[in-house]
């Protein structure tokens, strides 16, 4: 079994607002890590419920554009979700129109 680490919101945040920039380059080396196999990275659900509400409360991004980019993110090599009957269920995240979107910078 390969190693894994937990991430908190902050991580997320940064991975996909890309502010700032240099905690954002940090974020993404940790998923890019993840991708390639060096350890899997586990996500509560608490996480992915404190990441969604600041992505749309503090940073005004749209429900939907966040919940698509968060399911597509949870569903990609190296990402372990705590909770995945939850998390992946998309029927708990509202209407979505898409998953073909890559995970990255929310905001445009």
């Amino acid at each position: 079994m390969s190693k894994s680490c937990l991430v908190d919101t902050n991580v997320l945040l940064r991975f996909f607002t890309g502010e700032p920039p240099d905690m954002a380059e940090r974020a993404r080396a940790i998923v890019v890590d993840a991708d390639s196999g060096k350890f899997q990275i586990e996500i509560p659900s608490l996480i992915v419920a404190e990441t969604i509400y600041t992505l749309e409360s503090f940073y005004e991004v749209p429900k939907a554009d966040v919940c698509e980019k968060l399911l597509v993110f949870l569903r990609s090599r190296g990402i372990a979700p705590q909770e995945p009957e939850i998390m992946l269920d998309g029927g708990h995240w509202g209407h979505i129109s898409t998953f073909n979107n890559s995970p990255g910078n929310v905001k445009g």
